[in-house]
């Protein structure tokens, strides 16, 4: 689940290294030594903000985001700060079918807006149904045509 920044002089990525899921940042630059942990108390699926300068990932109950400080050979992490919390499908290792991870939340490219798959509770009980559908912007158009 890495991710390199807009300006792909960083990664981003998550591991259990420490026992429980945590954001860490790294230069893409082998002659630039050194990790960064971004996170605190658990987190993972990290995403940049378009111009590099924030870092989103999933924690146990929502979203937060670390300000950055960067140029080619130093890192400077902010403050991890929640942005929301809620009643979200996943957490910070996303969700699991058998031995597949998926993330569970994406950001838009605004910053602004983020899109989570939330839980209905209570969960009912049995094997859950999760429709994927592909190619959904043909049905779109078959469904809504742009008008002429």
């Amino acid at each position: 689940m890495g991710r390199l920044s807009p300006d792909e002089r960083w990664i981003a990525f998550q591991t259990a290294d420490s026992g429980e899921p945590q954001v860490f940042v790294q230069s893409s630059d082998p002659g630039v030594e050194g990790q960064w942990q971004v996170s605190s108390g658990g987190g993972g699926q990290p995403r940049w903000s378009n111009d590099g300068r924030e870092l989103y990932y999933r924690t146990d109950t929502g979203v937060s985001m670390v300000a950055i400080d960067a140029d080619a050979s130093s890192f400077r992490p902010g403050e991890p700060t929640s942005l929301f919390e809620g009643n979200f499908a996943g957490g910070p290792t996303g969700i699991h079918i058998g031995t597949v991870a998926m993330d569970d939340w994406d950001a838009a490219p605004d910053g602004q807006h983020f899109f989570m798959i939330r839980w209905a509770y209570p969960v009912p009980p049995g094997p859950q149904l999760m429709t994927l559908m592909l190619n959904w912007s043909s049905a779109l158009r078959r469904l809504a045509p742009a008008e002429r």
